[in-house]
């Protein structure tokens, strides 16, 4: 669980892009309020050329923007499953994006809102 109570969000996800060589990792967001420092293009993104399955997961209706951009420009060319388990709103503006950026025709992707 990846949470931005007591201001460590932002380090908790810049330590995932030293796990180049995960399979299988789930995501779940909880108070990501303050996540700007990862948006701003900056700081790298997870390049996970392993991973073959990523879930992403949060149900609140807190603003997700900055964790998603941040997450968009992550590199998975071995993913075959993406799981978002978003609310609607998050959802429909992101589902377009994400798909694009990590899918291609073997992936199979399951949508929950």
């Amino acid at each position: 669980m990846i949470t931005g109570v007591g201001g460590d969000g932002a380090l908790q996800i810049a330590l995932l892009s030293r796990f180049t060589a995960l399979k299988h990792l789930s995501i779940e967001a909880m108070a990501l309020r303050e996540l700007s420092e990862l948006s701003d293009g900056k700081s790298p993104s997870l390049d996970m050329p392993f991973l073959v399955e990523l879930r992403l997961r949060c149900r609140t209706n807190e603003p997700l923007s900055d964790f998603l951009l941040f997450l968009g420009r992550g590199k998975f060319v071995g993913l075959t499953r993406l799981d978002l388990d978003l609310p609607s709103s998050v959802l429909h503006s992101w589902e377009a994006r994400l798909v694009k950026r990590w899918c291609h025709s073997s992936t199979t992707l399951g949508l929950n809102y």
